[in-house]
């Protein structure tokens, strides 16, 4: 199945590096209301790719991220971000990430072209 196939791409990229990371597969906002406060040096935000949602996870990692830990938005650059999107899907990433930002007011980024645009935050 398709879950199958991208959980094998997963840990074939992560091979070698397995003993400095924990992996973790849930909701997010159940997940992260468990854990402890600045306790990550990297999170990685790529669920649900809806403004909202992406807003709400990055405000609830956020807390959870070390000073001088970084946090990384996957799909920032993704075409769907600029166009409505069949069946009406709130499709923000680009717009949740740069709102969270202001919020938090975060004023540099590191952008990449990669994977459909990455974005990546420092905490400081």
């Amino acid at each position: 199945d398709k879950r199958s196939k991208l959980d094998d791409v997963y840990y074939k990229s992560v091979d070698g590096f397995t003993e400095k990371l924990t992996i973790i597969v849930g909701e997010s906002h159940n997940l992260l209301a468990e854990e402890h406060d600045d306790f990550y040096n990297f999170i990685f935000i790529d669920g649900d790719h809806g403004n909202e949602a992406v807003y709400k996870d990055a405000l609830l990692a956020w807390p959870k991220l070390k000073s001088g830990g970084y946090m990384l938005f996957d799909d920032v650059f993704h075409y769907s971000n600029w166009k409505i999107v069949e069946g009406g899907f709130d499709y923000g990433v680009t717009q949740a990430v740069f709102h969270f930002m202001q919020a938090k007011d975060i004023k540099e980024f590191q952008g990449f072209t990669v994977c459909n645009g990455l974005v990546l935050i420092k905490k400081p």
